[in-house]
């Protein structure tokens, strides 16, 4: 494993490479770099980008992978969200399945640490009444993670799409009405944030309400559930999309309806890959991008294909035994 300093501009990331083992048409021999992975070999690194220096500087605790070769690759940005409790001790995602659906389509996938979570530095500021004002404000977060990418030699600069999950995708929402260049779409998983107190509902509101006036007409896709166990049957996303999509008539909702027992816990889980791939296809490929398959991604074991869990998970990467195959006709 190297552990290396990588400066760009003015962001820096301290590397933990590893790498995943690939056949791609005839296959490579695996090794860690953390630079240009070997032939055959996808980019599955750990980093740490620097958002503020000094003192007391803040590092967040990021996430990277790349299909096989150097690019540059079609970026998306996936941002998390919060669970209850100190956001300190939540654990970090790097969104493993998840990104390697987006590799296998030809896409670097970045997935940063917002600040105050996990062993990222800094803290998450308590948004308040002021829901609006915070978000935009863990969207710095957002910001620094565009810029860095923006340095690395394999990310192509101008096609960027950025996901977010729950808090993360209202955070990805407030991103928007920065109308960064390169960013291309946005993409809010049941996004929004709920709070124990009084009229948060209307909090949301005036928040989404507040981005889609200074976002122009960006593509936004909204996409929620009717079974979700933060905002119930829709009626109070589609109230947020109606008040956002007044100022972004770029904006578009999608209803998946009920997912399992909770709409809201959709993008963790695997199983929902057959209910957010093809509806994520036609909003990417709206946006002049690519969706078609690129390579083959599978585990040596199925069982670590089809479960659910970290054992799988940790099967799949640490015995080094996702490979890949080449898909010509879908280039």
């Amino acid at each position: 494993m190297n552990n290396k300093i990588h400066t760009g501009m003015t962001y820096l990331a301290l590397r933990a490479a590893t790498t995943l083992a690939l056949a791609a048409l005839g296959g490579g021999t695996a090794h860690a770099d953390s630079n240009v992975p070997a032939p055959g070999t996808i980019r599955d690194e750990h980093v740490m980008i620097v958002k503020s220096t000094g003192l007391f500087g803040t590092k967040l605790s990021t996430y990277i992978f790349t299909p096989p070769g150097n690019g540059p690759f079609p970026l998306v940005i996936i941002n998390h969200g919060k669970a209850p409790g100190n956001p300190h001790l939540q654990k970090e995602t790097d969104y493993f399945w998840q990104s390697l659906e987006l590799v296998k389509r030809g896409y670097a996938v970045i997935n940063p640490t917002r600040s105050g979570f996990g062993s990222s530095g800094g803290n998450h500021n308590d948004p308040g009444s002021n829901l609006a004002a915070a978000a935009r404000t863990w969207a710095d977060d957002v910001d620094v993670t565009v810029s860095y990418a923006k340095t690395l030699p394999f990310i192509d600069p101008n096609h960027i799409v950025i996901i977010g999950q729950s808090e993360g995708g209202l955070v990805t929402v407030a991103y928007g009405e920065r109308r960064t260049p390169g960013v291309l779409g946005l993409i809010n998983i049941v996004g929004g944030l709920r709070s124990s107190k009084p009229g948060w509902e209307s909090n949301d509101l005036n928040a989404f309400r507040s981005f889609g006036a200074k976002t122009g007409s960006l593509p936004v896709l909204f996409f929620y559930g009717t079974n979700d166990s933060h905002w119930g049957d829709g009626t109070n996303s589609r109230e947020w999309f109606a008040a956002y999509q007044e100022g972004n008539p770029a904006a578009q909702y999608y209803d998946f309806g009920n997912f399992g027992s909770d709409a809201h816990a959709l993008w963790k889980t695997r199983s929902s890959q057959p209910t957010w791939i093809p509806v994520f296809g036609k909003f990417i490929t709206s946006l002049g991008l690519s969706w078609g398959l690129k390579y083959q991604l599978v585990c040596d074991d199925n069982e670590a294909n089809d479960a659910d869990d970290e054992d799988a998970l940790k099967e799949c990467r640490g015995d080094i035994a996702a490979r890949a195959t080449q898909v010509t006709q879908n280039q």
